[in-house]
This record gives structure tokens, sequence and C-alpha cells, in this order.
């Protein structure tokens, strides 16, 4: 018998998973984790590079946003790092946001697959050098069109970041681009940073069980938290309109991964590695960049009170910090539930970095 706790209540049943068939199941993959090989394959790097999609600008001149900066942002590029689970048609409505305004869109997801492999360390720094080749390439090159060479030059880069999976691998791009000793040559123009639906710097395997969870079903995650987290008010039905009702299966599977990440968190270079990524994240960012924090009280996959707490913990170190709470929208769905709101959140803060 196990108990689950959804939405504040407690569901008890009598149908559960062995404990010994998720520990040796956990035990299994722990155990070939890290068997990373030493040679690229060209299927590896094909792979990577499909992964990568670039959207170019279409000249539109019926936003107001572009009458006023449109020399910036023809000089500008912005790197979409999508979220457990997203495809590229989901990347593919924010690009059009910003290609529309006349900004470069470059859009990159991280297979679901990749992140349960064995090699999941090797697989996200292979497409963290890939995906910076080519911004490095971007950055160094020559002005393309007019709109570009009005630009005097000044190229810059936003990224636009999806929950713990795009803020992760924002944090390894990071890390190896600094450790590369090429911080001058990109670091410096990082000029803001869009961060939907994140981050979580604790490690809780509920979070991540509510992100596989989310993924593997493609809808959204049910919540294996009480109030000691999320204190949203339930407010126009949110919770009983918006978030379905889980089945046994549903349950089941919640707490299957739930157990299997309070395993994995645990290994010694598992939890070392990700320190390492969030002291990147946490510290080596460049400290003129602004940061936009984007997120609902109604999450269900991280809680509005470890976001807040990040977001208190950059302004004490400094950091420029906006931030825009949307109350009822589920994880990573603020853009669809209220499109105007998001839009003007987005370009307000994009002509206070590249204006």
């Amino acid at each position: 018998m196990y108990t689950a706790s959804l939405q504040g209540k407690l569901i008890c049943t009598t149908f559960a998973p062995s404990s010994s068939a998720i520990l040796q199941g956990s035990r299994f993959l722990l155990h070939h984790l890290y068997a990373i090989p030493m040679l690229d394959t060209c299927q590896d790097l094909l792979f990577c590079h499909r992964l990568h999609a670039w959207r170019h600008e279409i000249h539109a001149s019926n936003h107001p946003f572009d009458r006023t900066i449109t020399q910036k942002a023809s000089s500008s590029l912005v790197v979409l790092l999508g979220w457990l689970g997203a495809e590229q048609k989901h990347l593919n409505k924010y690009a059009d946001w910003y290609t529309s305004r006349g900004i470069k869109a470059i859009t990159f997801i991280l297979p679901t697959k990749d992140l349960l492999s064995p090699r999941v360390f090797y697989k996200t720094a292979k497409h963290a050098d890939l995906l910076s080749k080519d911004m490095f390439k971007w950055l160094k090159s020559s002005p393309q069109d007019d709109a570009e060479k009005q630009g005097n030059g000044s190229k810059q880069i936003i990224f636009h970041i999806f929950s713990n999976t795009g803020w992760l691998m924002y944090g390894v791009i990071l890390e190896r681009i600094i450790g590369k000793g090429e911080c001058d040559d990109f670091v410096k123009k990082i000029k803001g940073c869009i961060v939907d639906s994140a981050p979580c710097v604790k490690l809780d395997p509920r979070v991540w069980a509510s992100g596989f969870f989310a993924a593997f079903l493609k809808r959204q995650s049910i919540s294996t938290y009480s109030n000691e987290y999320n204190t949203a008010s339930n407010e126009l039905g949110y919770g009983s309109v918006l978030i379905k009702k889980p089945n046994l299966k549903e349950v089941v599977l919640v707490t299957m991964l739930e157990k299997f990440f309070s395993l994995f968190l645990k290994v010694p270079c598992v939890k070392k590695r990700l320190n390492e990524l969030e002291f990147v994240l946490a510290h080596k960012q460049p400290v003129s960049c602004p940061h936009l924090y984007m997120y609902s009280s109604s999450d269900t996959v991280i809680p509005v009170g470890l976001i807040k707490a990040f977001i208190e913990e950059q302004k004490k170190i400094g950091r420029l910090v906006r931030s825009c709470d949307f109350k009822y929208s589920p994880h990573v769905d603020h853009f669809r539930s209220f499109p105007e709101k998001y839009s003007e959140q987005l370009a307000k803060f994009l002509k206070e970095c590249i204006s």
C-alpha cells in the first residue's frame, strides 16, 4: 500500500509497483549511466545538427516594436532552449514572434531519450558544443543584408529558456564556453535572458518526476506537492477545470518516477554534476545581463516558491531581474494561455535589452 498527495489531497490504494522491482530497475540505469565513449560518430553529429533549427527574420513593419529598434533587432539573435518533451512545432510559435519583429532565432530541443541515455552528460556537452559553434559562426560572420549592416556590427544574443531542461542546457553552454576561454567573445554578447517556468535549483525528486511525467504522457503534470511550496489560490476554478483528475495508472507512474529520482539524484557523480551547473547559472552569468522570469502560481511541475526564492538570491548579488506571475496558466503554457500579456512582457524586456 502506498499514498500519494495530489493537489493537497491524500490518495491511498493497494495497487502499487514492487519496491524491489523499482530498486532493481533504478540500479540498472544508474550502473550504466556514465559509459561515455571516447570517440564521436558521424551519426551523433548529424543527429545533433537536426535538433538545431535556424529561423531568419520576416520583414514586418506593422509592429510598434520594429519601428523603435529595428536596427538593433536586425543584429540580434534569440536562442530558444526547449522544455522536456518539446517539439520543434512547439518552439516555432515563439520563433515566429521574434522573426516577425526582425530578430533571428535558433531553436533547440533536447530529446527525452537523451536524458535517459547512459551517455547523458556526453550528449548534452556535444549538443552544447555544436550549438555554440553555430552561434560563434554567426557572431563572427559579416552582415548578410542591409538591415543587419545598419546595426553597426554590434551583434548580440538573447536566451529564451523553458523549464529546468532548458535552464540546465543553458548552464552547459555557459560552462563549455567559459571553460574554453572564450568568455570575452561570447558571454559579453549575451544581453538578456528570459526564463519561462524555471528554475528549480533544489535537487527535488518530485520536481523531476513531475517533469518526466508530463513529457511521457504529453500532458500537464499531476502535482505531488502539498501546500509546502505551492500557495496558489484556486480562484476561477483552475485546479478543477484545467487539470484532469489523475487515474490510477498516472498515480502509479509518478510514484515510480519519484522513487527512481530519489535514488538518481543522490548518486555522487550526478549530484556533483548538477551542483556544478547550478553554480555556473547562479554565479557565472554576466551581472550586467538582465533577466526576465515568467512563471505561474498554479504551476504543478516547479513550485512557485522555489522560483521566487532563486529570483531573490539573484537580486541580492546585484543582478537586474524582472518577473511576471501569470497566476493561472500551466507549466510552460503562459504564451498560449495569455498571448497578449506574454507578448507585452517580451516586448518591454527586449526594448530594455537591445535598445
